[in-house]
């Protein structure tokens, strides 16, 4: 008489109920769980982590290009995480997952844009396990990190970031974007404050009567810097947004002429002003191209898809905010995202402060004066 083992039991189980359907489906089930099992108890022998993460920590170059960032800009997230990723792992758990080994598994999912299914096998982790921690992780990066990086906008730092513009360095070259993302730049290409918007579905006009810059500015949370005076003239100008064509032409908000038939000095200030504008895209192609995950098909409930691009922007921001911009950043031409845009038509908009008309007339005649 042969005995049942562990290493027999599902044959013997097998032959005595060969028939019956729902047996065969729980040895299956049974056979799908040892494999995973199986799996996850390699994970500290081939896992990427423990493989190969303490070999790029000794190569900063190769980190880099790992992580899409310094090994000291990672270690400064880290350090902001760990408290909220912190687990309470009973004396069973002997392969407990650190918060550094989330943060990995979460920059690599953002870098590269890999489904689960892929980094399961990269880790050696359950599917469920990767999602779970990337949900975690990408709501403790925003916690961490939001009021320091990405704070609220103010007359300060409005301010700041005008001064800014005026020691910017132009980019020359365009991009092509199409997620619905709304944002305002600063003169670095740093995201001075963001919208996400409805995911393809909700119009410009929508994105931004419903966004926190355009409420904040409606209701006084935001105050603009009052107009200073150009250098050398007698010319007041006030502080503003500019955006492209779909923006409405108001006190704050600036755009270029539009039309075929403009004089030359009016297209030298599309020119000067449509330079200054490619900066937002700059910093769109710089994101995009260290965090690819925004150019993949997004498998994801729209409230993920919100805090994972929000996180993007914000490790953008924290990225140029420790490392400047060094020149080495990969550009390439992006064409899968395109910024959002203010509304043609929005009457509400005209009580930000009257019309850009003149302001754009005195801006004109100033560029023209410096010729």
């Amino acid at each position: 008489m042969d005995y049942i083992t562990a290493d027999n039991i599902h044959d013997v189980v097998s032959g005595l109920f060969m028939d019956n359907t729902a047996v065969k489906a729980y040895l299956l089930l049974c056979n799908r769980s040892v494999q995973t099992k199986e799996m996850n108890k390699l994970r500290q022998n081939f896992g990427q982590y423990f493989s190969l993460f303490p070999i790029l920590r000794r190569d900063p170059e190769e980190f880099k290009k790992y992580m899409r960032m310094s090994i000291e800009t990672f270690d400064y997230i880290l350090e902001g995480v760990t408290p909220l990723l912190r687990k309470n792992w009973n004396q069973l758990h002997t392969r407990a997952i650190g918060a550094e080994e989330r943060l990995v598994v979460t920059l690599r999912f953002l870098a590269t844009g890999a489904t689960y299914e892929s980094l399961k096998f990269t880790f050696f982790m359950g599917k469920s396990t990767i999602a779970g921690i990337i949900k975690e992780t990408v709501v403790a990066i925003r916690d961490a990190f939001h009021e320091t990086h990405m704070s609220l906008l103010n007359r300060e730092r409005l301010r700041n970031i005008a001064e800014g513009f005026q020691r910017a360095v132009y980019f020359n070259y365009k991009h092509y974007f199409s997620i619905v993302l709304q944002a305002q730049v600063d003169a670095y290409g740093r995201f001075a404050s963001i919208d996400v918007g409805g995911f393809g579905q909700q119009s410009d006009g929508g994105t931004f009567a419903t966004s926190d810059l355009y409420t904040y500015i409606e209701d006084g949370d935001i105050v603009i810097p009052r107009a200073e005076k150009l250098p050398g003239t007698n010319i007041w100008l006030p502080h503003f947004f500019i955006g492209d064509d779909a923006y409405l032409l108001a006190l704050h908000t600036l755009k270029a002429y539009s039309g075929k038939a403009l004089s030359l000095s009016q297209r030298n200030f599309n020119e000067f002003f449509n330079g200054i504008r490619r900066i937002v895209e700059c910093a769109f192609g710089m994101m995009t191209n260290k965090f690819r995950m925004l150019l993949t098909t997004l498998h994801q409930h729209p409230k993920t898809v919100d805090h994972l691009v929000r996180c993007i922007c914000l490790l953008h921001d924290i990225i140029i905010d420790r490392e400047g911009l060094t020149g080495d950043e990969p550009h390439g031409r992006v064409r899968n995202i395109r910024v959002r845009s203010c509304p043609r038509n929005l009457d509400r908009q005209r009580r930000l402060g009257g019309s850009g008309v003149q302001a754009r007339e005195d801006l004109r005649t100033y560029l023209d004066s410096r010729k």
